[in-house]
């Protein structure tokens, strides 16, 4: 019922994948009040969302793990995001990082750019791209597409330092269409979340890697 649900509301939503944004909120945040905004301007100045379909039991994965790490902290302009499938949990290892949240989420695009299945490594870029994540070269060819199409709204982000002795972080967001979407519904996506994750695998196809 959910992955249907969420397939539902894709089709309505047409894969406005530029109106995406995802923020890290991190120590460095606390003492400033920052602005992102995804802008019409030029294509280098635009901002292209990453999301890896990936898992730690699947032996084809570390090299897509790797190469979106690289780009997330050499590239700029680029949000690097991965989701751990949870459908190979049981050949193996249970991925302590993999969710349904996950797998629903790539179904919804398996099924909105009419894939014949979902599989890993998969990256999806800016929402409308799509290849195996390992590959550099299609990856650059899809960045490359993505900045050169004009995204189809404007998001801003704006956050506020915590009162002291507050661990409460203010965060504010906007949303506008630059083109007419007619009547379908949008979505603006909030990402939280953390680099630096290193572990070590200790059963299933990549055991004894990290």
């Amino acid at each position: 019922m959910r992955i249907q649900a969420l397939t539902a509301r894709w089709n309505r939503i047409a894969l406005v994948g530029a109106v995406a944004l995802g923020c890290t909120i991190g120590a460095r945040l606390f003492g400033h009040r920052i602005a992102f905004s995804q802008s019409g301007g030029a294509p280098e100045d635009t901002p292209v969302v990453l999301e890896l379909f990936t898992s730690e039991g699947c032996s084809s994965c570390p090299p897509a793990d790797e190469l979106l790490s690289r780009i997330g902290s050499s590239a700029t302009g680029v949000i690097p995001l991965a989701y751990h499938v949870d459908y190979w949990d049981r050949l193996g290892w249970s991925d302590p990082f993999s969710s349904g949240q996950w797998t629903a989420r790539q179904v919804v695009y398996i099924r909105a750019m009419e894939l014949g299945g979902p599989y890993t490594p998969q990256i999806v870029i800016g929402g409308k791209w799509e290849c195996v994540g390992s590959d550099p070269r299609a990856l650059a060819r899809a960045i490359a597409a993505a900045r050169a199409t004009p995204p189809p709204g404007l998001v801003t982000l704006r956050t506020s330092p915590p009162a002291a002795g507050s661990h409460k972080l203010n965060v504010r967001i906007g949303a506008r269409m630059l083109r007419p979407a007619g009547d379908k519904a949008l979505l603006v996506v909030l990402a939280i979340y953390e680099n630096g994750l290193v572990p070590k695998i200790d059963a299933g196809e990549n055991r004894g890697r990290k």
